[in-house]
């Protein structure tokens, strides 16, 4: 991710995968460590299930709601090691196939329903000005230091 595009303007991408999740994370324990950062600035959450052993599968998908917001993200968990579980895993982001709720939403809507977890759906906002002005500046901060 090239957080000087988003930062800019240039990339409108919103959906992330969240990639090397422990195993044994549920759903709530991840939206409950997504949001002490990022409450309200995500519209759609996933964390696929195995159903044979009842973890997840290692990777979850979250679309923010503003461009600007997966700058945040990318800065609270890329490369972090996670909390919990003392796993030794380390926090990766990339892009989505699937870009965009509606998108998520028709996808999930159209795949064969197995799922034990279904996706949450929320509503979310887009940044504010000042958001956006303090993303940009902090950006900018990382690569001209």
């Amino acid at each position: 991710m090239n957080l000087e595009q988003i930062a800019g303007g240039c990339d409108s991408r919103t959906t992330i995968m969240i990639k090397n999740i422990p195993n044994k994370y549920t759903q709530k324990m991840l939206l409950e460590r997504l949001d002490q950062k990022h409450a309200g600035r995500y519209d759609f959450f996933y964390l696929p299930i195995d159903l044979k052993n009842n973890c997840n599968v290692g990777y979850a998908f979250i679309n923010m709601g503003d461009p600007f917001f997966v700058v945040q993200l990318f800065n609270d968990l890329a490369g972090q090691m996670w909390e919990r579980f003392n796993s030794e895993k380390i926090c990766e982001l990339t892009y989505g196939r699937i870009q965009g709720k509606q998108a998520l939403v028709d996808n999930f809507q159209a795949a064969v329903d197995v799922r034990k977890v279904k996706p949450a759906v929320f509503h979310s906002r887009a940044a504010t000005q000042q958001e956006r002005q303090q993303i940009t500046n902090s950006v900018q901060h990382l690569i001209y230091q």
